[in-house]
């Protein structure tokens, strides 16, 4: 594999910027897309912060899913359609994750913690009846005691 040089990475991070694929720059630096990626992040997190890598994979995200967007709108056939549709919900999930202020899913939590007791005095009170039957034992009796001795 090449070795990429720090003066090719601007022009790298700018072709990536404008939806050139990974693959075709990795091709042209006889590399893997994942090394070139992999490079791409070593530069931005050395050379100018993570926030700036961060922010440059974000608006390559959102580049790509208004160019999906675009292609759902202009599908000439169904094989075309499908393709473009499973790219935009691609696109929208990396986007759900990645700025989910924006794209993310709007949940509200409301909670109420009043207490309500509610007396019906108009039901009759209920007592259960205990029928106890007395049992009568034998004077000539054994008591058994089942704890054991100490």
């Amino acid at each position: 594999m090449a070795k990429i040089p720090d003066s090719d990475l601007p022009r790298i991070i700018d072709r990536y910027r404008n939806l050139e694929l990974l693959a075709d720059i990795a091709t042209e630096y006889h590399c893997t897309p994942q090394a070139l990626y992999d490079r791409i992040r070593l530069y931005c997190d050395t050379g100018k912060g993570d926030a700036q890598y961060h922010e440059l994979v974000t608006d390559v995200y959102v580049l790509r899913h208004m160019r999906n967007e675009d292609l759902l709108e202009q599908a000439p056939d169904q094989l075309e359609l499908a393709r473009a549709r499973e790219l935009a919900r691609c696109s929208q999930w990396k986007l759900e994750r990645r700025l989910n202020k924006l794209y993310g899913q709007k949940q509200e939590v409301t909670t109420d913690n009043t207490i309500r007791v509610i007396i019906d005095d108009r039901s009759p009170l209920v007592i259960p009846h205990i029928d106890v039957q007395p049992v009568q034992i034998p004077s000539n009796s054994e008591v058994i005691d089942n704890q054991e001795e100490e």
